[in-house]
């Protein structure tokens, strides 16, 4: 490994190293390496995986009539018929609120049916229309091409790795927060106001 000093504000090196490729033939990778100036690398890397993910999914779902914040509810739908409101609460961790206007929206559109919950009159099971069985597949395909994309330079143990660490990001994000939450005084800003600044 050797290091090339830029005179602006970035420390580059690469480090070339062997790996063996799906087919058993031996190869040589090069891994670059950018020491960053933002002041937090890993929210800013973040930020535009999930900005630019959502711009493609957006492009790739006008054909099937939906946006990169519903093709999740279809999914979940199709595979569980029948799942209330709530679950979809526990299982996004979205507000309420963007979940009501995303399945209303889902609804008008014809790709979900509401009916009421026997076990609990003041809740609703939705259940997909023949017209979101019909682009499931599809949504499951763009998403895995998608996927496997932007983790193309990743060998299959890389991208394990990766995907944990993610996780474990995530659920320490979000252990982070409730614990903040609980603690914060009753004038505190809520969590409806918060939601409400952003675009579902």
């Amino acid at each position: 490994m050797f290091f090339i000093f830029f005179p602006q504000q970035k420390l580059l090196a690469h480090a070339n190293i062997l790996r063996y490729n799906n087919s058993g033939h031996l190869r040589i990778h090069t891994l670059i390496f950018i020491k960053e100036t933002f002041p937090m690398p890993m929210i800013k890397w973040l930020s535009v995986t999930d900005r630019f993910t959502k711009m493609y999914l957006d492009r790739q779902f006008i054909p099937l009539g939906i946006n990169s914040s519903q093709h999740m509810y279809i999914l979940k739908i199709c595979q569980y018929p029948g799942i209330t409101q709530d679950q979809f609460i526990s299982s996004f961790h979205l507000n309420p609120s963007n979940i009501t206007r995303s399945i209303l929206t889902l609804e008008k559109k014809g790709f979900l049916v509401r009916k009421t919950n026997p076990a609990d009159k003041r809740t609703c099971m939705l259940y997909p229309t023949s017209k979101a069985e019909a682009i499931c597949g599809p949504i499951q395909k763009i998403i895995e091409q998608w996927e496997n994309q932007i983790l193309q330079n990743f060998c299959d143990e890389e991208q394990q790795i990766f995907l944990s660490m993610l996780r474990q990001i995530g659920e320490t994000s979000m252990q982070l927060y409730n614990e903040q939450s609980s603690q914060e005084e009753p004038h505190s800003v809520s969590d409806a106001q918060i939601y409400s600044t952003r675009k579902e």
